[in-house]
């Protein structure tokens, strides 16, 4: 499985995912042990997944262009409440799907080429 795959089966399995350095943090159920465990072998792929391209941004820190990575033109980042807030750290969507256990998270289109 590749890093993004195995991205989506911790968050199917109620896992949190984050990089801290060098390190992997994974928060969540006991019962995701296997997965939690399927990500540390995986570490290097799991971390490029989470260091996704970032669309290029304008003055505000809004995108301004497509996805460097996939060209799709759809971006979220973590709500202010969250504490993986980052105002600049847009993600787009369908490089980095937003988490099921995010909670209500910023949005934000480009409109059509």
């Amino acid at each position: 499985m590749d890093g993004l795959a195995l991205l989506r089966a911790a968050d199917a399995a109620g896992l949190t995912v984050n990089v801290d350095g060098d390190r992997l943090v994974i928060r969540g159920p006991r019962s995701a042990d296997a997965t939690a465990r399927a990500l540390l072998e995986q570490k290097p792929e799991v971390m490029a997944a989470l260091d996704a391209p970032r669309p290029p941004l304008d003055a505000e820190g809004l995108p301004i262009d497509e996805c460097p990575a996939c060209g799709h033109r759809s971006f979220w980042r973590w709500p202010q409440s969250s504490p993986h807030f980052h105002s600049h750290d847009w993600r787009c969507i369908r490089c980095t799907p937003i988490p099921s256990n995010a909670g209500p998270c910023d949005a934000c289109a480009l409109p059509p080429a």
